[in-house]
């Protein structure tokens, strides 16, 4: 096919002609008058720049479904259902440029209709599609991919259904139920404070959702259970009645015994912000309403980054169902705090105090869920429910490294604090861990302030000197000596064999060395035994004295066993002495 056009003029008509293709002919209205032109160019072969496969046109651009290829308008106004209905079902992924796409019934997504079905927006989205900033252009709704509901007020619609059946009905645990590859991204949902769901979507398996917004809907944002795997990435739920994220609560709403599970999903960045405008939330009738995130987690699923603020429910939900469920880098921040006709959900009454994270546990089964390097903005922590992994505190919730939390209350005791900010072990209500807490570089066992901060075991060298002069000359054949630190207290053990005695020590033996300063105090400083050999002197027991304040044993002999005993000099002592000894002292 030749690049290079002629024309040619007579006055009304112009002839042109393309190298290698029938000529078309153009009116002076430019009405074309040769079909042929156009068939011949859809049919023409053309390669890819590095390829050597020739391709028509027409299978080219077959390639990417446009929603406008099939009438979708985009302005708002016309009703584009339809049009977007007959794009999802060409069973491929479909591309929407910028606009505002007006439905009235929601979108479906089945698998026995449309499985390969997807949509892709052209633009990134965000929270303020409507919104213009000072001396920016008009933003209007349209330069983002938004779908738009304007049908009847219902919440049992979704703008989004992505399901076999309708909502609330579960779906059957089988292959042929599942919605498999779904691909949704870049796009706003506009619920239009009409629909009862953006997305809902049952039953999915290795989607790619990722950079969606949510908005307007009056029961929950993003509601997805019965899934597994996939990727999920930058979900964002504002400005919603109801609640904002929901992962895995069909067993809540709907009773569901099986197949309602979500496993091994990896979800990173979700967003909820001003959530619960409906203000049905109760801590005390509904506290599981109203949040910004709520996972009802089986196992297996972690969830990377997330943040939830201003919403009038509680910041995040976490209601895990079965074992090993981890949260990582989590931030939230005024919670119970959305303002709606000038009073909140504290103001009102309907909460005692801001939560950042509710606990609800609802398993017997559930083991280590984890929640951890989160940050709390002067929130609380709730843990109630079912007391989870009942007989095994060793698969307790565990909290760990959560700061700005400044409260605590639990309705039971299996759960774990792992290096938080000591506002929240200062401040627990109701009942204490039963599992021990890792707090101030140590571990916790009690309501007490104290912690065991120290835990060590180690080798020291023991060696002989006098009290009043240490002396020169000491020679030995074996120093040897090992201890075990537990917080304040030092166990240890030890033995030194001479070789050589001092020529010059004075005052009472003593041995030194300890690996720590015995403590000066009132605190019990038990004596210390000895087991001696080859001394000069006959003796019948030997023990040692703690020397407060230093880190040596002061030793005393007993020459007759009713005697008291006396101090152990350098005579009492020959070339071929062995002591062992062993004893614990508290640490200064």
């Amino acid at each position: 096919m030749s690049a290079n056009i002629k024309a040619s003029v007579d006055g009304t008509q112009a002839i042109i002609g393309v190298g290698g293709v029938d000529q078309m002919t153009v009116s002076n209205a430019g009405v074309v008058t040769a079909n042929s032109f156009v068939g011949a160019i859809s049919n023409t072969n053309v390669t890819a720049t590095g390829s050597t496969t020739a391709r028509t046109l027409a299978n080219r651009f077959a390639d990417v479904v446009n929603v406008k290829d099939f009438g979708a308008v985009g302005d708002g106004v016309a009703d584009d259902t339809a049009a977007i209905q007959a794009a999802l079902d060409s069973n491929k992924t479909v591309l929407f440029p910028a606009g505002k796409y007006r439905v009235t019934s929601s979108l479906i997504i089945s698998p026995n209709r449309n499985r390969n079905a997807g949509i892709i927006g052209c633009e990134f989205p965000t929270n303020y599609p409507y919104t213009s900033q000072s001396g920016g252009p008009t933003w209007d709704g349209k330069k983002e991919c938004i779908l738009f509901y304007d049908g009847p007020m219902s919440t049992t619609t979704a703008v989004l259904l992505v399901s076999l059946t309708s909502i609330g009905v579960q779906n059957p645990q089988t292959f042929d139920s599942v919605v498999f590859g779904l691909k949704l991204e870049n796009i706003v949902i506009d619920g239009n404070n009409k629909a009862g769901f953006g997305v809902y979507a049952i039953r999915l398996s290795e989607p790619v959702i990722k950079n969606i917004v949510i908005t307007n809907t009056t029961k929950h944002a993003f509601y997805l259970d019965g899934t597994y795997s996939g990727v999920y990435e930058k979900i964002s739920a504002f400005k919603n009645q109801g609640c904002g994220i929901s992962i895995g609560r069909g067993t809540l709403d709907y009773s569901w015994t099986g197949g309602n599970k979500v496993n091994a999903l990896t979800i990173s960045d979700l967003y909820a912000n001003a959530n619960g405008s409906d203000k049905a939330f109760n801590e005390t009738t509904n506290p599981l309403w109203g949040y910004g995130i709520g996972l009802w987690f089986h196992r297996g699923n972690t969830l990377l980054s997330y943040t939830s603020e201003n919403n009038d429910g509680v910041g995040v939900v976490l209601s895990p169902t079965s074992s090993t469920n981890y949260i990582a880098s989590g931030y939230s921040e005024l919670s119970n705090s959305l303002i709606i006709s000038g009073t909140n959900a504290i103001t009102d009454g309907r909460a005692t105090r801001k939560w950042g994270c509710w606990f609800n546990g609802d398993s017997v089964d559930s083991l280590n869920m984890r929640l951890c390097n989160t940050y709390m903005a002067a929130e609380g922590i709730r843990i109630t429910g079912t007391q989870p992994s009942v007989g095994r505190t060793e698969g307790g919730f565990s909290l760990e490294s959560i700061t700005g939390a400044n409260y605590l209350l639990s309705d039971w005791g299996n759960y774990r604090l792992i290096n938080c900010a000591v506002e929240i072990y200062n401040s627990i209500s109701a009942n204490y861990p039963v599992g021990a807490i890792v707090a101030n570089g140590g571990i916790k066992f009690n309501a007490s302030d104290s912690a065991l901060s120290f835990y060590n075991e180690n080798t020291f060298t023991p060696s002989l000197e006098g009290v009043t002069i240490s002396g020169t000359g000491w020679a030995y054949g074996l120093q040897t000596g090992s201890y075990t630190r537990i917080g304040n207290r030092c166990f240890f053990t030890g033995r030194i064999n001479l070789s050589a005695v001092s020529l010059d020590a004075t005052g009472q033996i003593a041995i030194s060395g300890l690996p720590f300063t015995i403590k000066n105090g009132n605190e019990f400083q038990g004596v210390v035994q000895c087991l001696t050999s080859n001394m000069t002197t006959s003796i019948v027991s030997m023990e040692g004295s703690l020397d407060l304040n230093t880190n040596r044993i002061r030793l005393n002999k007993r020459t007759v066993a009713s005697a008291s005993p006396s101090t152990v000099s350098l005579g009492d002592l020959s070339a071929t002495t062995s002591i062992i000894f062993t004893g614990q002292y508290v640490i200064a």
